[in-house]
């Protein structure tokens, strides 16, 4: 969300981060140049023991329906909360980077394969890529590395190259023998995040409903579907979905974050910070959360709280993109205009895709650094960017206009 002042524009400080479990995929609605429009159904079908799921059919409001459904399967396939662990702490982080160079000279696909886990849970996402494609030359059947390495590039927001995985994950799923539930499970759950991330909601809507319906406390998939809802607008059945998924879950910090977002765009501050109070009580090392409680604290005058806030993100996740332009306004609105400037530059180098940290260096150079030459290249690469929405795209093309018209008036 992006707010005008009446004294003066402004960075972009509203941001809303809605979830982040296996995937950071939150359900962007374009597709890039790259993507098949169509392509195959990837979905698996699970063997059930044949019983229903009882209340699967979740109503809402006239006009806004979600889904929840499917079959009750095998109870082995309730062990997914294994793999969706909290982010590490500081000391957590530490441990995992002396694994991590233990393995330095690993040849087992097992230990390689751990490793790449070990990198990506700190953030290390080209090193866990190379090490996941590692596994795969020496066992191109590893069902494991595969998933991972497909979680991996949407998290990076390689959505092509994920359906690659993803594809041939389905036909080593196709002709293995006993391929374990949970796996299906899991490459189900990541299969939902890339349909979100390549705009076919309906298709990830379905997908996430039904392991909903396998497992009715599937925390991850009622996040995933509610975040997904925010952002088609329709705060409502988000919130709807993330209640039902707290009644059924409980203790998950995605959902009261999702909370807390619907509550912030309701213009309820002191519920939304209850909400990412909470996610915190949690999970107090959960980035998407804290982000929210900074920047609602930049909204509301608060800049030396949302520091604090935006510094402890970071140093559970220092390439936290989000935090990272989060930082940059609070260090703008205090006066470090370098130290902004170099916050944002760091979050263009970690995802060169990302327009609100090019949008927000933009403004930077136009206003305090007086430096419009770079400011106009800027907005025009935003115009550019695949990731831009059409407000921040309007955003840049008022700037760019009067950018003109202070140079003609020279």
């Amino acid at each position: 969300m992006m707010r005008r002042y009446s004294s003066s524009r402004n960075f972009v400080a509203g941001i809303a981060i809605a979830i982040a479990a296996l995937s950071t995929v939150t359900g962007c609605a374009t597709r890039s140049a790259d993507e098949s429009t169509s392509s195959a159904d990837l979905d698996v079908k699970m063997p059930t023991d044949g019983k229903a799921a009882g209340d699967g059919e979740v109503s809402v409001n006239p006009g806004a329906t979600a889904r929840v459904s499917g079959d009750v399967t095998p109870a082995d396939v309730l062990e997914w909360q294994k793999f969706f662990k909290a982010p590490p702490t500081v000391d957590q982080r530490g441990m995992l980077e002396k694994q991590i160079s233990g393995w330095s000279n690993a040849s087992k696909p097992a230990d390689i394969l751990a490793r790449g886990r070990s990198e990506q849970a700190i953030g290390r996402l080209p090193a866990a890529d190379a090490s996941f494609r590692e596994v795969l030359r020496r066992e191109p059947n590893n069902l494991e590395a595969l998933l991972e390495l497909a979680a991996l590039q949407l998290r990076m927001r390689k959505t092509a190259r994920a359906f690659d995985s993803l594809t041939q994950l389905r036909s080593e799923i196709g002709v293995q023998r006993d391929v374990p539930q949970a796996l299906v499970f899991r490459y189900r759950y990541v299969l939902a995040l890339g349909y979100l991330a390549r705009g076919d909601r309906d298709k990830g809507h379905k997908v996430l409903s039904d392991l909903i319906g396998v497992d009715k406390e599937f925390a991850p998939g009622y996040a995933a579907l509610a975040s997904s809802y925010l952002g088609l607008g329709r705060d409502s059945v988000a919130e709807f979905i993330a209640k039902r998924g707290v009644d059924r879950a409980k203790q998950d910090a995605a959902l009261f974050n999702i909370l807390g977002v619907v509550a912030e765009r309701r213009n309820d501050g002191s519920s939304a910070r209850a909400n990412f109070n909470r996610a915190l009580e949690i999970t107090p090392t959960f980035g998407p959360a804290l982000v929210n409680r900074s920047a609602l604290a930049v909204r509301e005058g608060e800049l030396g709280a949302a520091e604090e806030d935006i510094l402890r993100a970071l140093l559970y996740d220092p390439t936290n993109v989000d935090a990272l332009v989060t930082l940059a306004v609070v260090q703008r609105r205090t006066g470090r205009f370098e130290a902004a400037r170099a916050t944002l530059e760091k979050a263009i180098n970690v995802d060169p895709d990302n327009a609100v940290a090019r949008f927000n260096l933009a403004v930077l150079m136009a206003q305090e650094l007086k430096k419009p030459a770079v400011a106009r290249r800027l907005f025009n690469e935003v115009l550019q960017t695949s990731s831009a929405t059409p407000e921040v795209k309007d955003y840049a093309k008022s700037y760019l206009s009067d950018l003109q018209a202070s140079a003609e008036a020279l």
